[in-house]
């Protein structure tokens, strides 16, 4: 039950990774590489 857990767990946060990383990458290409820090939070 906990390696099922802790599978889940990392996954999750892998994808959510995966997601803010594509996001940033859009955001890049709409407004230029000088984004605000306020973005990255």
């Amino acid at each position: 039950m906990l390696a099922t857990h802790t599978t889940t767990d990392w996954t999750a946060q892998w994808t959510q990774l995966g997601q803010s990383r594509l996001l940033r990458r859009l955001l890049q290409r709409r407004f230029g590489a000088d984004l605000p820090k306020w973005v990255d939070e």
